[in-house]
């Protein structure tokens, strides 16, 4: 509670007690007069605490937009105007412009720059804080006639605390009905509506009115209301400024500095982002279009929901749009199936399960949550990322088309199901052939192994993961054995580790086995899964591969390509060539192609460079290495044994792991960046149009965490593999800052 408060409420209490002494009635004497003075002086007392509260709220917001005007002329007038109108496409004088913006988008902009315009927030290395922030935009605000909830924040957050983190939270986010920390929530309301709520009370909340017996005066409700819009506003821009370092890491080196580098995309056009609308942005940038991969977790990249929404965030505030309201793209169909195809698969998938904990075709889900929270969570979005999607809240979608979407979803639901039941009474028996039940004592291991091991991410029910149905018998049939025994063994990058001893993991084989056959008995699978039916290979002419052309294969893999690929053919994740069953998907004249033609932007092409009798030898050493060509997997007819190449190789590795600890120097980082990244991006670091390391404003332009990620984690989708050794990688931590050190001083060939 804060001092005013205190003194108004011992006011009010000392002004009773005096006026009204104990309830019987004063007797006439000296004293009594002596307390009627008393009482009207702490009664123009509590007038006067009042008045100055609002007189604190004028001195606050003055304060604000005057030391915004100060920082607005040394910093922003030069280029601005000292009324902001010297830029057209920016006319900070405009009311109408500005609140076409909203204070999230300008907040990030301000912070984060756009365009030409440099960024002035601290993290980026400028001058301004969140407070200055805050007060350059009450200043521009105030200047062109137009209110900003940041004016009142720091007196409203103070009240908040004071008054109402008790019920609601320090977060606002305590009460489910009111989620106070939700922009769309707070957009469905006039200010107006809060401010009458707040004064007069609502169901279980009591009237905070001082004319009602609250505490608060007028002028700190409206407060109050004030901050709750500003923090829902910082919690956006802060969303977009993730969204900043998403792009940053994974889309600055094809779309540019400007997003205009790929032809006819333009990611920071208004006119081009609308066009789209949310539903296919959000698909492209989930399943890839084109020659441009998925980045979202359903196809092995690294955006979830969150990461996703966060670049949606960003891209709309570099294109000056809303960051809080879903587009709408093209004119949208009537029926509620392609209203959800549209706009609702990207994120939820046909099946309406892709979005952990939320299932839109479980008759049991929906019947829970309701219609109506369903229809207000569609109209005003969430704070978890979803955007809102009602028209009354800028998004796309009429009252109409949303009561479609809903009647679609419980026309098509079905009774939920519970996993892992095992077998029905009465199934039919496995057909002969099928494998044999694994042992009781082998699913118990398994399942311990499970709990302790994998039930962290995956849920101790197993369908924690959505795109990794471990409870699902068709899902697990599906994979058979050996599919989940080497997807366990092997991982799945980005997101899953490898899990096998051999890949560095901690479960030996015949734990992996014990795993896989618990997830197979708890599915039901009582008679384990047999490998799905698939045709077998062909096998190259004669009865196995020549071992002369898969020894000249290997020969110029090692010369050529285990930089990128790793001795073990697995360092780049989307590219499997150990994997038997992706080489034989690929076949002989696609992996022919792809070695040929290479596979833009990473990997180079290698006509004319390396002889076709040569990639043909390659493409024999890669098929017989990983068991598809006639020879052991263990290494066919390329053999197991360690050449003397592979051993000085081994003892290379084991020297620099030996020596990781050193000081990172840029001469260690030159050596490191020769040694492992020439190959690719060139003596002069500009071999790759779209990852200019040669050039200090490319450079500069990412942050040092962005470069930091690039390296450690790779860019599966491009194709560059990951180095640091927490990803399976041969660089240290002080290895990568020592590369780091080196770019930002300039490389020189």
């Amino acid at each position: 509670m804060t001092s005013w408060q205190c003194v108004g409420k011992g006011a009010i209490m000392a002004s009773r007690c005096a006026l009204l002494g104990s309830g019987s009635p004063a007797r006439p004497g000296p004293t009594s007069g002596f307390r009627r003075l008393v009482g009207l002086a702490l009664v123009a007392l509590v007038v006067l605490v009042a008045a100055g509260c609002s007189n604190v709220m004028e001195a606050r917001s003055t304060t604000s937009v005057d030391e915004g005007q100060r920082l607005y002329k040394a910093e922003c007038a030069s280029c601005h105007g000292e009324k902001g109108e010297r830029i057209p496409i920016a006319p900070l004088d405009s009311a109408e412009f500005l609140n076409s913006r909203g204070d999230a988008t300008l907040m990030t902009v301000i912070a984060e720059g756009k365009g030409v315009m440099p960024a002035f927030g601290q993290e980026r290395g400028g001058p301004f804080g969140e407070a200055e922030v805050r007060a350059v935009l009450a200043y521009i605000s105030a200047t062109a006639g137009r209110t900003s909830s940041s004016v009142l924040a720091d007196a409203g957050r103070e009240t908040f605390q004071a008054n109402c983190t008790r019920c609601h939270g320090e977060k606002a986010d305590r009460i489910p009905a009111a989620p106070l920390n939700a922009k769309g929530f707070l957009d469905s309301r006039t200010d107006a509506e809060l401010v009458r709520v707040i004064t007069e009370g609502k169901g279980l909340m009591p009237a905070w009115a001082k004319g009602r017996g609250g505490s608060l005066a007028d002028d700190q409700i409206r407060a109050v209301v004030a901050y709750l819009r500003y923090n829902v506003d910082v919690s956006v821009a802060q969303r977009a400024r993730q969204g900043r370092e998403l792009y940053v890491g994974n889309c600055l080196a094809c779309h540019g500095e400007r997003g205009d580098r790929v032809p006819a995309i333009t990611l920071a056009s208004s006119e081009y982002l609308s066009k789209l609308g949310d539903g296919a942005l959000i698909a492209i940038m989930s399943e890839g279009k084109g020659v441009m991969p998925g980045f979202g977790r359903v196809k092995g990249g690294p955006f979830g929901i969150s990461e996703t929404a966060a670049l949606l965030a960003y891209l709309k505030s570099w294109a000056g749009l809303s960051a809080t309201s879903a587009l709408s793209g093209p004119e949208q169909a009537s029926t509620g199936r392609d209203l959800f195809l549209r706009n609702c698969t990207p994120c939820h998938g046909e099946s309406g399960d892709r979005v952990p904990g939320v299932q839109l075709k479980s008759q049991d889900f929906l019947r829970m949550r309701t219609d109506r929270v369903l229809r207000q969570t569609i109209v005003q979005g969430n704070a978890k990322g979803m955007p809102a999607w009602g028209q009354t809240n800028g998004g796309p979608l009429s009252d109409a088309q949303i009561d479609a979407v809903l009647q679609y979803l419980t026309s098509t639901a079905t009774p939920g199901t519970s996993a892992g039941q095992g077998a029905q009474a009465g199934a039919p028996a496995a057909p002969s052939g099928a494998p044999a039940p694994p042992s009781p004592a082998l699913v118990s291991k398994g399942k311990e192994i499970f709990v302790k091991t994998c039930a962290a991410c995956h849920g101790e029910t197993r369908d924690k993961i959505p795109t990794c149905k471990l409870a699902d018998k068709d899902w697990l049939a599906q994979k058979g054995d050996a599919g989940l025994v080497q997807a366990i063994t092997n991982g799945k990058p980005p997101m899953m580790p490898a899990w096998g001893k051999s890949k560095g993991g901690s479960l030996a084989d015949e734990d992996i086995q014990a795993v896989a056959a618990y997830l197979q008995d708890a599915a039901g699978l009582k008679g384990g899964a047999a490998p799905a039916a698939a045709a077998s290979p062909p096998a190259p002419s004669g009865s196995g591969a020549d071992a002369t052309l898969v020894s000249k294969g290997k020969q110029v893999f090692t010369q050529n390509c285990v930089m990128c690929h790793g001795e073990t053919r697995d360092k780049v994740p989307t590219c499997k060539l150990a994997d038997k069953d992706w080489l034989a998907q690929k076949g002989d004249d696609g992996l022919f192609n792809a070695i040929t033609k290479g596979k833009p932007p990473m990997m180079p092409t290698w006509e004319g460079k390396i002889p076709p009798g040569d990639i043909k030898a390659i493409v024999a050493y890669l098929k017989d290495a990983a068991g598809a060509g006639g020879g052991d997997a263990g290494g066919g007819a390329a053999g197991a044994a360690a050449t003397p190449d592979t051993a000085d190789r081994t003892t290379q590795t084991q020297t620099v792991a030996a020596s990781d600890e050193v000081e990172p120097t840029i001469a260690l980082g030159r050596e490191l960046f020769t040694k492992n990244c020439v190959m690719c991006h060139g003596e002069n670091g500009l071999r790759i149009p779209q990852c200019r390391l040669g050039s200090k404003a490319w450079v500069q332009n990412i942050s040092e965490e962005g470069l930091r990620s690039r390296i450690t984690n790779g860019k599966p989708g491009a194709g560059m593999p990951s180095w640091g050794k927490a990803k399976g990688g041969p660089l240290s931590s002080s290895q990568i800052t020592a590369i780091i050190m080196y770019l930002n001083d300039g490389i020189k060939p």
